[in-house]
């Protein structure tokens, strides 16, 4: 009995004395690992480290207390009043060269090499009423399908925005601004044969 407790206990100094050899071979390997790292780094870096970020948070502290304060709440009142549907505010269109827009519907028979594309650009971009819907869609609404084509969406938007209620003439009193390029319809000239990369 007394034998075994003796070999218990030298197996516990031993379980001991094998856990605080791992503990000193631990502390041991991340000491020199970070004397390792402290040789790598002089001082001066990490110097000009601190002061480097100190003076980003002070900078960054500056220029938030110098912003310019918020315009007054009575500008977008008087907005609003204008046309209380409009409360996310108004919209400008830009008035921009026919070369950009209205131009591709001008020449519409130039947009596709292979066949005019005027029927798709008709009617505000809609196309033609689209016909032998009747055993499909309900007839009081077939009059309201389009063949619409899916390169015109920027022509229908183009003629719906310029009717919107929200859409208003001073750019000073608008909060969205709208560029009517019609870009779908002109990258289609340059999509085929017989030009460069620099034309496209």
């Amino acid at each position: 009995m007394m034998q075994l407790n003796l070999s218990k206990r030298s197996s516990n100094s031993n379980e001991h004395h094998h856990d605080s050899s791992k503990k000193s071979k631990l502390t041991f390997e991340l000491k020199h690992a970070f004397h390792t790292v402290k040789s790598q780094i002089p001082l001066t870096h990490c110097v000009w480290l601190l002061i480097t970020i100190f003076l980003q948070i002070l900078i960054l502290f500056f220029l938030i207390r110098s912003s310019p304060p918020n315009p007054p709440p009575s500008n977008s009142q008087q907005l609003v009043a204008l046309n209380p549907d409009c409360q996310s505010g108004y919209v400008y269109v830009y008035d921009l060269p026919a070369t950009f827009n209205t131009e591709f519907i001008d020449k519409c028979e130039e947009l596709d090499p292979w066949k005019s594309r005027c029927k798709a650009v008709s009617n505000g971009g809609f196309g033609p009423s689209a016909t032998g819907l009747e055993r499909v869609v309900p007839e009081d609404i077939t009059p309201s399908w389009y063949w619409t084509d899916m390169y015109a969406a920027e022509v229908i938007y183009h003629n719906r925005i310029l009717s919107h209620k929200c859409r208003i003439m001073d750019p000073e009193k608008a909060t969205g601004f709208y560029i009517p390029f019609y870009a779908g319809l002109d990258i289609g000239r340059f999509l085929w044969f017989n030009y460069t990369a620099k034309d496209r």
